[in-house]
């Protein structure tokens, strides 16, 4: 009997920490984008812009060709710290001379608020 309960035991804390992650506290809803999810750089809008207008400029800021923050990657010698550093350097010089340029930052959907981007205003894919 002890024998048989020992070995069910296993397979019962299993299925209890399985269940915890499929309906419990790991998966709580976020703020996560709700709809189709927009590179950063396609969310910078301004009036009169054209997609190959706002790429040229994104660009010109030093963003990515494909709408992305254009920085590079994390190498593993390299500190977390100066990488996190150097990247949020880059993110505010990018935001500041996208922002000199006319454009407008469009906000995302969180909880109750409607994604300001769609493909009419921010003229993605």
């Amino acid at each position: 009997m002890i024998a048989a309960r020992i070995a069910w035991w296993p397979v019962c804390l299993s299925l209890l920490l399985s269940g915890c992650g499929i309906g419990g506290i790991w998966l709580e809803p976020s703020n996560r984008p709700l709809g189709p999810s927009y590179p950063y750089g396609a969310r910078w809008v301004k009036e009169g812009m054209t997609r190959e207008s706002r790429k040229a400029d994104w660009v010109a800021c030093g963003g990515g060709v494909d709408l992305g923050d254009g920085f590079r990657d994390w190498i593993t010698p390299e500190p977390r710290a100066s990488f996190i550093a150097d990247l949020e350097r880059h993110e505010n010089a990018l935001n500041a001379c996208i922002r000199a340029k006319g454009y407008d930052y469009k906000n995302p959907a969180v909880r109750d608020t409607p994604d300001e981007c769609d493909a009419r205003t921010c003229l993605y894919p």
